[in-house]
């Protein structure tokens, strides 16, 4: 897993982000963009592989520029030592319906 951030941490526009483009390969901003942070499990000594939301839902993205978009937040004590998945959703036009963009896998770590 690449992305290892530590608690505390304040994430900036090349930790964990998104690139959207249309169909031709060309940047756009969609209607609406959002993302959520989840939890594996066994962050909470759980059985199974099921995820856990941590904090809010539906988080609003910093923009960065046309179709680029990035969590610009601290990674704070809510967020164990463990494995995460932050889930990117978007509605790409006013009356197409949310689809599921992309996942980003990551750890926390504590500082040591």
């Amino acid at each position: 897993m690449g992305n290892v951030f530590v608690q505390g941490q304040h994430l900036n526009s090349q930790d964990l982000y998104i690139v959207i483009t249309d169909d031709n390969g060309q940047l756009i901003d969609p209607q609406e963009i959002a993302y959520s942070f989840f939890g594996r499990c066994e962050n909470k000594d759980y059985k199974g592989s099921e995820l856990y939301a941590v904090g809010q839902l539906y988080r609003s993205p910093l923009r960065l520029d046309t179709g680029q978009y990035y969590v610009g937040e601290r990674i704070n004590t809510a967020f164990l030592v463990g494995s995460y998945v932050v889930q990117w959703i978007a509605r790409r036009a006013e009356k197409s319906p949310l689809e599921v963009l992309g996942e980003i896998e990551f750890s926390v770590i504590r500082e040591s």
